[in-house]
């Protein structure tokens, strides 16, 4: 089956990043009701699906989609099983390896 599916090959045409590393190249974002209403910013975050708020660590993942956000630790829990969107799918490791993500202020 290995030689079939070439997982092995595969995985090594895309090495996984260490997901603590990988998310300390993503943007941090304030919460900001007036931004996050769903047509800057989604509400609340799709991995947990619970309302984004002033106490959450919100993260902007550097995917092609550039508005996709997430709470750090559902982020986190995510890296760990795919560097992938949990949205649009696109790479993760890829973007931040090549300094898509942006830095912008936090919200007050």
């Amino acid at each position: 089956l290995e030689a079939l599916c070439g997982w092995p090959i595969l995985s090594s045409c895309h090495p996984k990043v260490d997901p603590v590393d990988l998310m300390d190249t993503f943007t941090r974002i304030g919460f900001d009701p007036d931004t996050f209403n769903d047509e800057t910013y989604a509400t609340g975050c799709v991995i947990c699906l619970s309302d984004f708020a002033a106490s959450h660590d919100i993260v902007l993942a550097p995917c092609a989609a550039g508005r996709h956000v997430f709470r750090e630790q559902c982020l986190l829990g995510w890296l760990q099983r795919a560097q992938t969107c949990p949205l649009c799918r696109s790479r993760l490791s890829a973007a931040a390896s090549r300094g898509e993500a942006m830095e912008l202020p936090l919200a007050s």
